[in-house]
């Protein structure tokens, strides 16, 4: 995996690597992963629905997950939504909901590339 590519995506792969205890192709499968994980779709799911509940559980699974394997950008634009959809919050959704698809798109786009280019 091209780690210079991750990094120019806000992914912080020394730390991502520092919680997986310095393995390198576990990181990675869960890099690889990432992608697929239904959680950002489910959020969009839900709050088209106006599910905010539904939204918040959906969007905080993805603060997790960008959290625990350091998608730093990811992570920070969806800490937003999941703090307005805990309170139900629902004025800024538009804005912080395209900020999360930016941020999301960036990260996948970083991992499918870096991937690809090893």
């Amino acid at each position: 995996m091209n780690i210079d590519i991750l990094k120019s995506a806000d992914i912080d792969y020394d730390s991502g690597l520092d919680r997986f205890s310095g393995l390198d192709a576990v990181y990675q499968k869960f890099l690889r992963m990432f992608p697929e994980d239904p959680s950002y779709n489910n959020t969009i799911d839900a709050i088209k629905k106006e599910d905010y509940e539904e939204a918040f559980t959906f969007a905080h699974t993805l603060k997790g997950t960008a959290g625990n394997l350091s998608l730093s950008e990811l992570y920070r634009a969806t800490s937003l939504l999941v703090e307005d959809l805990r309170v139900k919050k629902t004025e800024n959704l538009t804005a912080l909901l395209a900020n999360v698809t930016e941020s999301y798109k960036k990260t996948t786009e970083a991992i499918k590339k870096a991937d690809a280019d090893e």
